[in-house]
């Protein structure tokens, strides 16, 4: 039966939802309109595909070829060049150039490529050769620092002296880019515009450079031999609000040699704006080729760079959004009477409501992104087995561990483990629960705020505001209604998310004139193999293992993590937290089916317009960032504020089941076992100041999350993996092996975590290829589960706290052995 409570907010929601479908326009919203925009495309294509099989100029036909490969345009590249490598003929180092841009992705043939354009340099005998070699490296990043580069970059002379410095300052040191910065002051022409030249790849400079730039400019004659290229430097790396006059110094070599206005026209392929278009266009009618070649490039480099952005309906959907939450959070707020209804909802949540919920919480704004781009950049082979473990999943967990749960009267999920295996046990699952929640929060908060500065198109510094305005809008709604209005929100943004999802496959299969315009029809090239099994830790993915991944990832987390127990907890009875189970993976394996489509969709999408993905990305490297950049550039306005307010809603519904339930864990665990005298403490206040005090810690700790190194997303990933198991292991031991003892249980989930964290970043710990992510939680489960069991065979009954603590260093000498052998 249903509420009237449940049918106000079931009234509120759909409302809501048609005054989102009232602010979408009817009309196309693909591009910025500018109706000369395909004939210019069109007929830059034709100058680089003809200038790249010209027999004017092999380094036109290079320059040309780069220019398509920039422009995500590379097929017709790719079958000329690798034509050209078996010709003897051929220029060696012009087309391992291109084929090491194009196989970027692949990184053997990248090294192939890269090692050739190398052993040229060091071992032709020609000067312009190797000089040639060295410039190839230099825009290519490489930065190997070899005793023959560090050679010359102390004795050469001209481009030999001022190449091997940039190959170095490639590495990133700001001494090695100095080094190459020095030579500004030179007054050999050879030396301080091959510098200038060299800085202008770079894509970021120090205060220290940008100052010598100004100063060598400012010291050469306006007519100095190559003073374009100090201007040109100077300009790409002078902030756009203040360059007019550095502008302007750049276009008026629009009259200068043919060095002058192909120099022009590649400053303005990096930092040119649309309004730069007529004076580019005027350069496609040059008599010199290359500079030809070099506007086109412009031309369509500046066209992937200008981005329709959001406007005030998007605006308007969010704020609304916003406010819903806020009102949301207000009438549970005045709806609550005792702690037990803001920690678990009074028992009476409904099962559809709480199943939705349970998927919401584990369902992060950077998980709804990256599926669609696992598809795009992977294939949806993972996608598919994890629909299809949702039976095994199900079975295991409804029927083997919800029943033990429901049949006890607790808060906290750690209570379970106190009575078997005592206090220190339940403190050590409630610990490991904290630590893990507040990792994945923060960087939650981080990434989303990430996500949303590249759909904003705003500059990084604004990341730290949006995590304040995320977290703390989070934290006022989740602290005033409770798991009530966490549930409740979860549910809408849940909608919202599948609502965004649908709405980007219809509008791409609307553009494209049906589904057949982006299914595919064969296996990509830079898909996965589908390889049905393997021992091998470094194939990323196989069927069995990424069954066996799936299967334990959700089993694992389901039975040890506050966030789903509470969920389960907060029902009327074993069916309702069935129910509610069945829901949840109901519920995912329907997005995950809708989001393989919408990365399908966009990598058909993308391939037929080429010139919409934004400039400097990839379609495959890049395939993360393709979805958000399409969510604010290229679905219908106000569609697109749906969809935001979408990627909110993942954040939010996350963060607010982490806030609850990391709540109820400080609330009914540590607080008692800290022996704080809360009897006289209202516990209903008690759990909100907990709650505030959790967001507020949370949003603190995010703003230091910029500086994790590497890969944060799989960070993420790999942080939350190295718990998951171990965790599971202190209520499987609890739960069903009678003779566990404390020592076994928790030396055993320690064992666990130090597998984990070694599968997790075997690369970094080693120096060796990284292990397939695959592993973490199946193996660290093996590892907790089995040593455990042996480990509780220890007899230290009646033996007193010294036989522990003796067994305890005996036991953790091992892997302290291990990682002080592998560890480089």
């Amino acid at each position: 039966m249903i509420s009237k409570t449940d049918l106000r907010l079931r009234s509120i929601a759909f409302h809501f939802f048609m005054l989102l479908a009232g602010l979408a326009p009817l009309t196309d919203a693909w591009s910025v309109e500018d109706p000369d925009a395909n004939e210019r495309r069109e007929r830059c294509l034709e100058i680089l595909h003809e200038a790249m099989v010209s027999d004017e100029n092999f380094w036109m036909n290079v320059h040309a070829a780069e220019a398509l490969i920039y422009n995500v345009y590379t097929d017709s590249v790719e079958k000329y060049f690798i034509g050209l490598e078996d010709d003897p003929r051929s220029n060696t180092i012009g087309i391992s150039r291109v084929l090491a841009r194009l196989n970027k992705k692949d990184a053997v043939k990248y090294q192939k490529y890269i090692h050739q354009i190398r052993d040229l340099f060091l071992n032709s005998d020609s000067v312009k050769q190797r000089v040639t070699a060295l410039e190839s490296l230099g825009k290519l990043g490489y930065s190997e620092p070899l005793p023959e580069i560090l050679r010359l970059a102390e004795e050469g002379e001209g481009g030999m002296k001022t190449f091997s410095r940039w190959v170095l300052a490639n590495s990133g040191d700001v001494k090695d880019e100095a080094r190459l910065a020095e030579l500004l002051n030179s007054e050999e022409p050879g030396e301080y515009f091959y510098a200038a030249y060299a800085l202008r790849f770079m894509e970021d400079i120090s205060s220290d450079t940008y100052a010598r730039l100004e100063a060598c400019a400012s010291r050469l004659a306006k007519n100095a031999t190559s003073r374009v290229y100090v201007v040109s430097a100077l300009f790409v790396h002078t902030p756009p609000e203040s360059n007019n006059t550095t502008k302007d110094e750049l276009l008026a070599y629009i009259h200068g040699e043919k060095s002058d206005r192909y120099e022009l026209a590649q400053a303005l392929a990096i930092s040119g704006t649309a309004s730069d278009n007529q004076i580019l266009e005027q350069l496609l009618n040059d008599p010199d080729m290359d500079v030809q070649v070099s506007a086109a490039n412009a031309l369509l480099r500046i066209e992937r760079r200008t981005h329709r952005g959001l406007s005030w309906p998007d605006w308007t959907v969010m704020v609304l959004y916003i406010f819903l939450m806020l009102g949301i959070g207000w009438y549970f707020f005045k709806r609550q009477k005792t702690s037990e209804d803001y920690l678990v909802g009074g028992r009476r949540i409904n099962s559809f409501v709480s199943g939705i919920s349970l998927f919401a919480s584990f369902f992060s704004t950077i998980s709804f992104l990256a599926l669609a781009g696992e598809v795009i950049k992977h294939g949806p082979l993972i996608v598919i087995v994890m629909i299809i473990s949702f039976p095994v999943i199900y079975v295991i967990t409804a029927y083997f561990f919800i029943p033990f749960f429901m049949k006890l009267p607790i808060t906290s999920a750690y209570q379970i483990l106190e009575k078997p295996l005592g206090r220190g046990v339940r403190m050590a699952g409630s610990i490991i629960f904290l630590l893990t929640r507040f990792v994945w929060m923060a960087l939650l908060i981080f990434l989303t705020s990430k996500a949303l500065v590249v759909m904003f198109d705003w500059d990084n510094r604004f990341i730290l505001y949006i995590s304040l305005v995320t977290g703390i809008i989070t934290v006022i709604y989740s602290t005033m209604g409770g798991l009530r209005a966490v549930v409740t929100t979860d549910v809408i943004q849940f909608f919202i998310l599948l609502f965004g999802a649908v709405a980007t496959v219809v509008l791409v299969t609307l553009n494209m004139r049906g589904i057949g315009g982006w299914v595919p029809t064969e296996w990509a090239k830079n898909w996965d193999k589908v390889i049905l099994f393997s021992w091998s830790p470094y194939i990323r993915l196989t069927i069995i293992f990424t069954f066996i991944h799936t299967i334990s990832w959700w089993v694992c987390t389901a039975s040890s993590d506050q966030m789903a127990i509470q969920r389960f907890i907060a029902t009327r009875d074993v069916k309702a937290a069935r129910r509610t189970f069945l829901t949840s993976q109901v519920g995912e394996k329907i997005l995950f089916f809708i989001l393989m489509c919408v990365g399908f969709a966009l990598l058909g999408f993308y391939r037929t317009n080429p010139n919409l993905i934004p400039d400097g990305k990839d379609l495959i490297t890049d395939a993360d960032f393709l979805f958000p950049h399409f969510i604010a550039n290229h679905l219908p306005v106000g569609v697109a504020g749906i969809v935001i307010a979408a990627l909110f809603s993942a954040a939010m519904s996350s963060l607010s089941s982490g806030i609850n339930s990391t709540a109820a864990v400080i609330t009914t665990d540590i607080i008692p076992w800290l022996k704080m005298k809360v009897q006289n403490i209202d516990k209903l206040k008690l759990a909100r100041w907990s709650s505030v005090l959790i967001g507020l810690l949370v949003v603190a700790v995010s703003t230091t999350m910029e500086y994790v190194p590497g890969n944060i997303t799989e960070v993420t990933a790999k942080t939350n993996g190295v718990f998951v198991a171990p965790l599971f292991n202190l209520f499987f031991m609890a739960m069903f092996v009678r003779y566990a003892t404390p020592l076994g249980t928790i030396m055993g989930s320690i064992y666990g975590i130090a597998v984990a964290v070694l599968i997790a970043f075997w690369d970094v710990l080693t120096g060796q290829p990284g292990v397939t992510f695959l592993w973490i939680t199946p193996a660290s489960l093996v590892v907790s589960v089995g040593l455990s069991m042996l480990f509780s065979l220890i007899p230290l009954k009646g033996k007193g706290w010294k036989a522990t603590i003796v067994w305890s260093f005996m036991l953790l000498c091992p892997i302290v052995l291990v990682y002080l052998f592998i560890i480089k």
